[in-house]
């Protein structure tokens, strides 16, 4: 795994305090699915090596799928979806 910088949370379906938990009956989302963080106030996102994958898509709707344990930059307005979830990243 790249050696991470900066703040961290990963989206898991077990509660932790760095943990993001989400409801996932129909288990899409692996134990540890996604990880999150933030490095020269850049977002960035990396796939934990998860049985579904994720995917980035930027604003102009071009689609990446994430090569596990690699960081991508999310740039505001982008969609990252994993299992059968997905967030989108707004700007402050």
């Amino acid at each position: 795994m790249p050696h991470n910088h900066g703040l961290s949370d990963e989206i898991d379906r077990e509660p932790n305090p760095q943990i993001i938990a989400i409801e996932d009956t129909d288990r899409s989302i692996s134990r540890t699915h996604l990880i999150l963080g933030v490095y020269s106030d850049e977002l960035w996102v990396a796939d934990a090596a998860s049985g579904n994958g994720s995917v980035l898509v930027y604003p102009d709707g071009n689609a990446y799928p994430l090569d596990p344990w690699t960081r991508y930059v999310v740039d505001p307005g982008s969609t990252v979806r994993f299992g059968d979830r997905w967030f989108r990243v707004y700007s402050a």
